[in-house]
């Protein structure tokens, strides 16, 4: 215990701090975290000689302010509420993500492979602070991944299944079958010439599993026919679907896409739509972040 002490005081990123103190926010509902998250979390910081100025569930009850009073903020979440903390807060204190959800990629491209009592040891212990890259969406940050495009409706669909509303999940299914292949969008990344897709993606460098990127990387979905679609639907659960032969990618740091109407997407796991035309930038000025890789 007194060697956790020790280590928790002498970190690069605190010196000279002898006394921590942190803005905790725990998501008991992420995938993994489950009831009793938030207590075995505030044990472990209390072991470290950390200690919790404020602990909340919900980010909406969080303003950047609440951080003012805080050395370090630690989120226990899945990517949604990791992402939604890193839009929240801008430089200043630097933020702990750790892995509570079922996918983790924020995490893991800062720890590691690790349960989140392994990076949160690590981060306090060895961390450096580093700038979280991302990418905004008509002024909507995201530090994952953006998609867009009508196969996005099958998240809505699957909502709605895990709802019990079987009958909304049919209509979402019948949306995407029947504007996959009638609204495409038009993609173009800077530098680039606007081509047609079913469906884009821009790749934030944690979906890689990296820190650091000089560009994003942009993903156009070329589906010939439905069975290029369900092919590269089933590889994105077992992988590689990246490199399908459906798929167009690219890298740039900005570009845009239009469509006749709205464009349904999904930023870090959040449904949404935007109207006709979406305007996407990188972020290279996002939160302080702790890593150890």
């Amino acid at each position: 215990m007194q060697e956790q002490r020790q280590n928790a005081r002498s970190r690069p990123w605190a010196e000279g701090r002898t006394h921590l103190q942190a803005l905790v926010i725990v998501n008991e509902a992420a995938g993994s975290v489950g009831q009793g998250g938030r207590d075995k979390l505030l044990g472990e910081i209390e072991a470290l000689s950390v200690r919790a100025t404020k602990v909340v569930s919900d980010l909406d009850q969080l303003c950047e302010a609440d951080a003012a009073r805080a050395d370090l903020v630690i989120v226990l979440g899945g990517d949604g509420t990791a992402s939604k903390a890193a839009s929240l807060f801008k430089g200043g204190a630097p933020l702990i993500l750790l892995p509570g959800g079922t996918r983790n990629l924020l995490p893991h491209a800062l720890y590691g492979v690790v349960t989140w009592p392994s990076a949160l040891r690590a981060a306090l212990a060895h961390g450096r602070i580093v700038k979280l890259i991302g990418g905004e969406a008509n002024g909507r940050k995201f530090f994952v991944a953006a998609m867009f495009g009508a196969p996005t409706l099958l998240a809505r669909a699957r909502e709605a299944a895990r709802s019990g509303r079987l009958d909304l999940m049919m209509a979402r299914l019948n949306q995407v079958f029947t504007r996959i292949f009638a609204r495409r969008i038009a993609v173009r990344p800077l530098g680039g010439v606007a081509t047609r897709a079913e469906a884009a993606g821009v790749l934030c460098p944690a979906y890689r599993g990296e820190v650091e990127a000089q560009s994003l990387e942009w993903v156009r979905l070329n589906a010939a026919q439905p069975v290029d679609l369900i092919r590269v639907g089933m590889r994105s659960v077992f992988g590689g679907w990246r490199d399908d032969a459906a798929i167009e990618r690219s890298w740039a740091r900005s570009g845009e896409i239009r469509a006749v109407g709205a464009i349904p997407a999904i930023l870090d796991g959040e449904p949404t739509t935007f109207k006709a035309h979406v305007r996407i930038t990188m972020v290279t000025d996002g939160p302080n972040v702790l890593s150890t890789l």
